[in-house]
């Protein structure tokens, strides 16, 4: 009896122990996966920042506070991301001007919010700010804020953006982590809490400091048999002031404990009425089925990391291709332009600022490709806009020349998209530069259509002077003409262009096609 006594008792003991480096594990693992996914969320909102404050830089604030398409364009902006609830844009004085809440914009002002404070003293980059209750939309949140500059680098105002503290439960609740731990993020500076979301209710921790100055760490128990202290995990979220805290509260550590050890003492009890042997057998078998699931939970989380650290360097490798070769063809692009700059021939130079817009143009998918999420596969529409606001001002026809985009939710592979683009780029420039003369309005519409058969029409049309007499696209022999041929064949395509009355490019392709499309 005294040795099954001895044996029970050992298992139990050794349960606890395992519990507790079971929260351990728990922790510190989740600690880890959660600070990397606030800094790809916070990572993703700040270039939601930046394109906000892109889209109101030329505009002044009574104009910009009455534009529906900026509104819209900033709506969408803001349900692109799950976890972003609004936008906000506020002037130097702190007065609210647009706000993806509502347009007309609901009266507020943030002059004295610290996203607000922070950025008028100084230029601070992406500031996050405290938690608070919003005074447009009474919910609570917190604010990731950038400054807005004036032309001579004055104080302009600020672009925000709330966090929506819903999808932060939501998605914390959905990890299904065992032990119920409590996840916590809070600001470095003061320590201050923006989102804490317990797995059991109620929730049974108190509010755990973080120790001054280290990136990372863990408090545990002080040996099995302490009863009152949580494990604690923590980590900094990288280049940003906060840190993502994890903690299984010891009680839930001795529930889990005593709803597994139960049925050692049911086994000793059988032991102590039955044969020896049967009670050794039995012990034997818990501890082999016990070894068994620690095994496979290991194999499992190695194989779980070894995925997670593929995917991580598969994702950083695209990003990094993508940056390196935008960052060459922006080389490229200076040298060009450098060039143009010491030449005194017209011709030379218009062909230079040429060769100049079509490395732009594939710098622009580039761009997009390492901004964004999707690191494959380019958005043609956001594409287009970004590409006619850069000819529009390479040409300066703002003001002048409106664009209709009309593609629908288009995205093209790379290898698609490169001569898709450049197409475009090209036809647009002529459009820009020939169809518009003497100061003359007008529009510049761009549409795509499913056609049968798995093709597309790429339409790009204009009401300007039209296309001159005489001309031939098929014999065109100027390099922009070959450009566009050649890049059509590679789309499966052919180019016509007509006068109706203005200038008007077709193109029916399907990239798939081992053929060019009729025309």
């Amino acid at each position: 009896m005294l040795v099954i006594v001895t044996a029970v008792s050992w298992q139990i003991y050794d349960n606890r122990r395992n519990l507790v480096l079971e929260a351990e594990r728990t922790t510190g693992n989740a600690a880890f996966f959660l600070a990397d996914h606030a800094t790809r969320l916070f990572e993703a909102s700040d270039l939601a920042l930046l394109e906000a404050s892109n889209a109101v830089k030329a505009a002044d604030w009574d104009t910009l506070s009455k534009d529906l398409v900026l509104w819209e364009r900033l709506r969408g902006l803001s349900d692109r991301f799950p976890y972003i609830d609004n936008i906000w844009l506020n002037d130097s004085s702190g007065q609210l001007r647009m706000s993806t809440v509502a347009l007309p914009t609901p009266p507020s002002n943030a002059s004295d919010r610290d996203i607000f404070l922070a950025q008028r003293e100084a230029d601070s980059g992406l500031f996050v700010g405290s938690l608070i209750i919003g005074r447009v939309t009474n919910k609570p949140t917190f604010l990731l804020s950038r400054r807005l500059s004036a032309d001579d680098g004055g104080f302009r105002g600020v672009v925000s953006l709330t966090i929506d503290l819903e999808y932060f439960t939501s998605f914390y609740g959905s990890l299904d982590l065992r032990l119920d731990p409590v996840i916590t993020m809070r600001r470095a500076a003061d320590g201050s809490i923006l989102t804490r979301v317990a797995s059991g209710e109620p929730d049974p921790l108190p509010d755990l400091p973080l120790p001054q100055g280290s990136a990372a760490g863990m408090t545990t128990l002080s040996h099995v048999a302490d009863w009152t202290s949580p494990v604690h995990a923590f980590r900094k979220v990288e280049r940003l002031p906060l840190y993502i805290s994890v903690a299984v509260a010891n009680e839930h550590i001795t529930r889990a404990w005593i709803a597994e050890i139960w049925i050692y003492w049911v086994v000793a009890g059988a032991a102590g009425m039955a044969l020896w042997p049967l009670s050794t057998m039995a012990i034997r078998q818990a501890a082999a089925d016990r070894e068994m699931k620690r095994d496979l939970e290991q194999r499992v989380e190695e194989r779980t990391k070894q995925l997670t650290a593929a995917n991580a360097q598969l994702e950083t490798l695209f990003q990094e291709v993508h940056h390196r070769v935008k960052n060459n063809l922006q080389v490229i692009t200076s040298l060009l332009r450098l060039q143009a700059a010491r030449s005194s021939d017209r011709e030379t130079k218009e062909s230079l600022q040429k060769s100049v817009d079509r490395v732009h143009a594939m710098s622009l998918v580039h761009h997009l490709l390492y901004s964004s999420k999707e690191l494959t596969d380019v958005d043609f529409a956001t594409y287009l806009g970004q590409l006619s606001d850069n000819l529009q001002s390479a040409y300066g026809t703002e003001g002048q020349v409106a664009v209709r985009i009309e593609v629908g939710d288009a995205w093209f592979p790379l290898n698609h998209a490169i001569p898709l683009c450049l197409i475009v780029n090209e036809v647009l420039s002529n459009a820009f530069k020939h169809g518009f003369p003497d100061g003359r309005s007008g529009t510049i519409r761009i549409t795509l259509t499913d056609q049968d058969a798995g093709f597309r029409e790429l339409v790009v049309m204009d009401d300007g002077a039209g296309l001159p007499d005489g001309f031939d696209a098929a014999k065109g022999k100027g390099l922009g003409m070959q450009i566009i041929r050649s890049l059509a064949g590679q789309l499966g395509g052919t180019p016509t262009f007509e006068n109706s009355p203005g200038a008007t490019f077709r193109m029916r392709f399907n990239p798939d096609s081992e053929t060019p499309a009729s025309p």
